[in-house]
C-alpha cells in the first residue's frame, strides 16, 4: 500500500463527513457514529502533538538564545 493510495483513502473517508453531515442520522447509525469518535479522537491527538511541539520549540528557543 503506497503513500497515494492511502493519502487517496482518507482524503474519500473525511469528505463524506464533510459534505453529507446530517448529524441525526449520524447519531442513528452506530457505524457512522464510530467514525465521527475516531475523526474527532484523531483531531485530538494532532492538536495535542502540535501542542507539544510548539512548547518544546519555545522552550528550545528560550534557553538557547
Amino acid at each position: 500500500m503506497g503513500l497515494k493510495s492511502m493519502w487517496q483513502k482518507v482524503k474519500s473517508f473525511n469528505l463524506d463527513f464533510l459534505y453529507d453531515f446530517d448529524w441525526e442520522e449520524i447519531k442513528k447509525d452506530p457505524d457512522k457514529m464510530a467514525k465521527v469518535s475516531m475523526l474527532v479522537f484523531g483531531a485530538e491527538i494532532m492538536v495535542t502533538v502540535g501542542i507539544v511541539i510548539g512548547t518544546l520549540i519555545f522552550i528550545y528557543i528560550t534557553i538557547f538564545t
